[in-house]
């Protein structure tokens, strides 16, 4: 059967197929059509995961450029001086979870740490959080050690905080392989 056969006009043709794929303004299927692509979080801005982003030799470099956005923040617990925090602006999704805050540690504009605070979902614990990051890691990263984990140029390390009730993966930049 071809084209001709299945629609007897061409008018016809030029509004089956675009409503088939749901590209028409009011089909339900355009905004269906690509969910991970629609948004304003990290991939869409910065066009890969975060921690493939981090995982890159030039994200440790000086002067290195931030992707997505992100804004000047304060911490109490940041007390050195020379330490210049910032907190990315938009949502990130880690490892397949939703991160509840991402910040940045520069000195001299060289990152030296990101920090992704994740926080249980509705009904889960903090034990179950860490046990699907960790599995999560495990399946990403080339070494699983059992306290961290290592991809590309980046060293990650999960630390539960019961008191807060959230957990912290700090990425750093990954020693020289030996």
């Amino acid at each position: 059967m071809n084209a001709s056969s299945r629609f007897p006009t061409r008018r016809a043709a030029a509004i089956a197929i675009p409503a088939a794929l749901g590209l028409l303004a009011g089909s339900p299927g355009r905004l269906q059509a690509i969910p991970n692509q629609i948004g304003v979080g990290f991939i869409n801005l910065a066009g890969m995961h975060f921690e493939d982003f981090a995982a890159l030799p030039a994200t440790w470099q000086p002067g290195a450029r931030l992707k997505a956005t992100w804004e000047p923040w304060k911490a109490p617990e940041i007390t050195d001086t020379r330490v210049e925090l910032s907190r990315l602006t938009v949502p990130a999704t880690i490892f397949g979870l939703p991160a509840a805050e991402v910040t940045v540690q520069r000195i001299d504009d060289l990152p030296v740490r990101f920090d992704a605070v994740f926080q249980p979902a509705r009904g889960a614990t903090l034990a179950d959080l860490e046990r699907t990051l960790r599995r999560n890691l495990a399946t990403w990263s080339d070494d699983t050690a059992t306290d961290h984990y290592r991809a590309g140029a980046a060293r990650l390390v999960v630390t539960p905080r019961p008191a807060s009730g959230d957990l912290v993966v700090t990425f750093t930049p990954a020693p020289p392989a030996r």
